[in-house]
């Protein structure tokens, strides 16, 4: 991988962090200073099947994809939950998709 993907990669996965943290923040009114990766989705965050139900709903929409919710259940951490969606964005509109789209 050369220097210029990873930035992009990088600066890709800073954006969709940026946006799904802005959607936990609102959903379960955490503050985003509270957040960070290492934290655990259902432990440390005491995020209920109806707040994750909504959480994916609305990155769904934010980024026209569809998330396989049986994966999701067996992730542990914010950043495993990020890592996943990037992979779902550009396994459905490649990896120029971020680059292009206004959020």
């Amino acid at each position: 991988m050369s220097l210029i993907e990873q930035t992009t990669l990088d600066q890709d996965k800073i954006l969709v962090s940026n946006i799904i943290q802005d959607i936990l923040c609102e959903q379960i009114s955490i503050d985003k200073s509270e957040l960070n990766l290492d934290l655990y989705i259902y432990e440390d965050l005491k995020i209920d099947s109806l707040d994750l139900v909504e959480i994916i709903k609305q990155i769904e929409e934010k980024f026209d994809i569809k998330l396989d919710d049986s994966k999701i259940l067996y992730m542990n951490t914010l950043e495993e939950f990020i890592d996943f969606t990037l992979q779902t964005i550009y396994m459905k509109h490649g990896f120029e998709y971020l680059e292009n789209k206004k959020f």
